[in-house]
C-alpha cells in the first residue's frame, strides 16, 4: 500500500488561498448516459471546449467510446490529438496525454513534482485548454486514505494555481471487491470530497456497476470487464444486456474483440455518452432534462393524416418542417416561414405539381376541405377519415381512408374497400414502380396487407407503422416504431433503438437520395433528431410535423 509524500511548499501555500464560496459539484454517473435528454444547443456549445485528458489503457475506454459514437452519429464530432491539441472547427478538441507521452500514470500527472510539471507544461503551452482530466488505472484498489487525500489535494491546488481552469476528478475502475472492499471505500472518499467541495467528478466506477436498465452489480463482485458472479457462475452483464437488445447503438463494436480495453464495447459506449453529458454541463447546461417551465403535454396520439412528401426546395433531400394549428404558421428549416391553414387543419404536403417539390397543403376534417397552397381547393372525405396524399397514379393525388368501413377514396382515380375498423393506412410504393399501393397495418394481428402484392406479419400491436425505404433500393419496406422502447425495425434490413415515448417518428430522406433516415420529432421540447446526421430544435409542443 502506497503512502503519499507531503506536497511541495508552493502547492501547500496555494491551498490556503482556496475560495470560501464553492461552486456546486457536478457529478457524472450512470444516470447521465441518455443523450436524448441533453439539449442540442448545449452539445453544440460543448464543441467549443478544449480538454486535456491524460490516462492509461482503462481511461482509453472513454476515447474509444467517443470515437465509436462519432462513427454512429457525426453530430458528436471529436478531434483527439495525441500529445497535441487539435484545431478542428465544429468538433470537441482533446489533447490526449502529456507533451511527450500518451500513457500517463500517477507519476506522470500529479504524484510527484516532475509529473505535476508535465501537467503544467500542457496547460501553459495550450492556453485554450479550459479543463484537465486524468484517469486512474488500478491504483485506487491498493491505496490508503492518505494517498487518495494527496491526489485530492494536488488537483485542488492545481485549480488554485490556474484560477480560470477546472480539473476533473475520477474514481477508479471496479475490481470485484464489492461495497465492502477498499476500492469502494476510496472511491467513496473521492465522491464525498467532490460533493463537499464543489468539484467536477466523472464517476468511472459508478458507470461500471450498472447496466443501461439500472441493474446494480456491485455486490455481485462486478469488475472492470463487466463480469459478475451469480449462483456460483461467472457472467457478464454487458454481453447479456446486448444479447437482449440486438441492434442497439450502445452495443456497437469498435473494430476488434478487445478494442474496449479490459472490457466490453457497451462499457466504452456508456462512458462516451456520460462524457458528452459532462461536456454539456461544462459548457453551461444546468442538467435539467425537462423544459425550463414544465407544462403537462399529452403523449402524441396518431394523427389522422400523413404528409405525402417533405422536399420543399426540390433538391432531393427532405426538409424538416412543422405546422402550428393555433396560428396556421408553417416553418420549414433554413428555407421559409409563412401562414396557411387554421386551428382544425392537419398538414398534408405533397408533390401536387409533379415537379419533385412538396407543396404545403392542409386537410380540414370537419368539412373535408383540402387546400393546396397557391394551386387549388376541393372537398374529399369527412371528419372520421385519414387524409393520405401520395402518388397513387400519374402525379400526386389526394386520398382518404375511412376506418369505419375500410373505404378508400382516391381523387379522380378510384373508390374501393380495403381494410377494416382496426386498420391503420400505410400507402406507399412497395414495388418500386413509382406509384403508391393501397395498404393497411392491422396492429392486433401485426399484419400488413398490401393490395395486389402481398400480406405479411411484422411488428407488434403497440407499434406505430412507419413504412420507409430502409435499404435505399427505391422500394418502400414495412417498418415500425415502438414508442415504449424507441425500437425501430425495418423488415429485411435491421433493428435499432432511437427515440422513445412521447416522440413522433418522422423518417425521411434527410441525407439526400438513398435510404430513409430514422428521425424523431419530440413535441415536448421541439427537438428533431435524425440518426447519424443531426439534432436541432424546430417547433413547440403544439406543432405537428410536416415532413417525411
Amino acid at each position: 500500500m502506497k503512502t503519499y509524500s507531503l506536497l511541495p511548499t508552493a502547492l501547500a501555500a496555494a491551498l490556503v488561498l482556496a475560495p470560501a464560496v464553492l461552486p456546486q459539484a457536478i457529478v457524472i454517473d450512470h444516470n447521465c448516459t441518455d443523450l436524448s435528454l441533453v439539449p442540442a444547443y448545449w452539445i453544440d456549445q460543448a464543441k467549443n471546449l478544449k480538454l486535456h485528458y491524460a490516462h492509461t489503457s482503462h481511461g482509453g475506454q472513454v476515447v474509444t467510446g467517443i470515437e465509436v459514437l462519432e462513427g454512429i452519429d457525426t453530430y458528436y464530432s471529436v478531434a483527439v490529438g495525441y500529445c497535441s491539441l487539435p484545431a478542428e472547427a465544429g468538433a470537441l478538441c482533446i489533447f490526449d496525454g502529456q507533451e511527450d507521452e500518451d500513457y500517463i500514470e500517477p507519476g506522470d500527472y500529479w504524484e510527484n513534482e516532475e509529473g505535476r510539471q508535465h501537467t503544467r507544461d500542457v496547460i501553459d503551452h495550450n492556453p485554450a485548454i479550459q479543463y484537465s482530466m486524468w484517469a486512474w488505472c488500478g491504483q485506487v484498489s491498493g491505496s490508503d486514505e492518505s494517498y487518495i487525500g494527496g491526489y485530492l489535494s494536488v488537483l485542488d491546488a492545481f485549480e488554485t494555481e490556474y484560477p480560470g481552469k477546472r480539473f476533473i476528478y475520477m474514481t477508479g475502475h471496479l475490481d470485484g471487491s464489492g461495497s465492502s472492499g477498499n476500492l469502494h471505500l476510496r472511491n467513496q472518499q473521492i465522491r464525498d470530497y467532490c460533493v463537499a467541495n464543489g468539484k467536477i467528478l466523472f464517476d468511472f466506477a459508478d458507470l461500471e456497476r450498472y447496466d443501461p436498465a439500472g441493474a446494480d452489480y456491485l455486490d455481485l463482485d462486478a469488475d472492470d470487464g463487466c463480469y459478475y458472479w451469480r449462483e456460483g457462475e461467472e457472467r457478464n452483464w454487458a454481453v447479456e444486456w446486448c444479447a437482449g437488445h440486438p441492434g442497439d447503438d450502445r452495443c456497437a463494436g469498435c473494430g476488434s474483440d478487445d478494442c474496449c480495453a479490459h472490457s466490453e464495447p457497451l462499457n466504452c459506449n456508456q462512458k462516451a455518452r456520460a462524457f458528452w453529458w459532462l461536456m454539456a454541463r461544462l459548457a453551461g447546461w444546468s442538467g435539467q432534462t425537462g423544459p425550463p417551465t414544465p407544462s403537462p403535454v399529452p403523449s402524441p396520439t396518431p394523427l389522422h393524416a400523413r404528409p405525402g412528401g417533405g422536399d420543399y426546395d426540390g433538391d432531393g433531400t427532405s426538409d424538416p418542417a412543422v405546422f402550428r394549428p393555433s396560428s396556421g404558421l408553417w416553418s420549414v428549416r433554413s428555407l421559409t416561414r409563412f401562414y396557411f391553414g387554421g386551428s382544425s387543419d392537419l398538414p398534408v404536403p405533397s408533390d401536387f405539381r409533379g415537379d419533385g417539390t412538396a407543396v404545403p397543403a392542409v386537410f380540414r376534417p370537419a368539412t373535408g376541405l383540402w387546400s393546396v397552397r397557391a394551386l387549388t381547393r376541393f372537398y374529399l372525405g369527412s371528419s372520421d377519415d385519414w387524409a393520405l396524399p401520395g402518388a397513387y397514379g400519374s402525379g400526386a393525388s389526394a386520398a382518404v381512408f375511412r376506418p369505419a368501413t375500410g373505404l378508400w377514396s382516391v381523387r379522380d382515380l378510384t373508390r374501393l374497400f380495403f381494410g377494416a375498423a382496426s386498420s391503420l393506412p400505410v400507402p406507399a410504393d412497395y414495388d418500386g414502380d413509382g406509384t403508391a399501393e393501397i395498404a393497411v397495418f392491422q396492429p392486433a394481428l401485426s399484419r400488413w396487407a398490401i393490395r395486389g402484392l402481398t400480406a405479411l406479419y411484422f411488428g407488434q400491436s403497440s407499434d406505430e407503422p412507419v413504412p420507409s425505404d430502409g435499404d435505399g433500393d427505391g422500394t418502400v419496406d414495412p417498418a415500425v416504431f415502438r414508442p415504449s422502447t424507441g425500437f425501430w425495425a425495418f423488415r429485411s434490413v435491421t433493428g435499432i433503438y432511437f427515440g422513445g415515448a412521447g416522440d413522433r417518428p418522422v423518417p425521411g430522406g434527410y441525407g439526400g437520395p438513398g435510404a430513409a433516415s430514422p428521425a424523431i420529432f419530440r413535441p415536448a421540447t421541439g427537438l428533431w433528431s435524425v440518426r447519424s446526421l443531426t439534432r436541432f430544435f424546430l417547433g413547440s409542443s403544439s406543432d405537428l410535423p410536416a415532413s417525411r
